[in-house]
């Protein structure tokens, strides 16, 4: 009886453990700077409020017939797409190039994340 009791417990305290844990598919952010643009009703009466960062993570780069295609944050992009307040104006081999307020951010793949052939 005892030994069913503490199966129990210890299904219930592993329960409790395994749903606090962080999902390891959640995209890192890693990039500062990149900011969404919320809806104006959002923003409204945050008179002198900042917005928070969106920070971004190059999680992989796939080619597409003639086209490259990149995941950011989570997210499928193309070149020409806009991701938050930055544009995607090209994607490489083992990067991806964005535009923002005139200026040019790079996201590089990290060297765990680029497969050999």
């Amino acid at each position: 009886m005892s030994k069913l009791i503490l199966m129990a417990l210890l299904l219930l305290f592993s329960a409790a453990v395994s749903s606090q844990s962080s999902d390891p598919m959640r995209p890192e952010l890693a990039i500062p700077g990149l900011t969404t643009n919320p809806a104006p009703e959002e923003n409204e009466g945050a008179e002198g409020a900042t917005k928070a960062p969106i920070e971004l993570v190059l999680h992989g780069i796939k080619r597409h017939s003639d086209r490259r295609v990149a995941i950011i944050n989570g997210e499928l992009v193309r070149a020409g797409d806009t991701l938050f307040d930055a544009r995607i104006i090209a994607i490489q081999p083992n990067s991806v190039s964005l535009l923002r307020q005139q200026q040019v951010i790079e996201l590089y793949l990290t060297p765990q994340s680029i497969k050999q052939p």
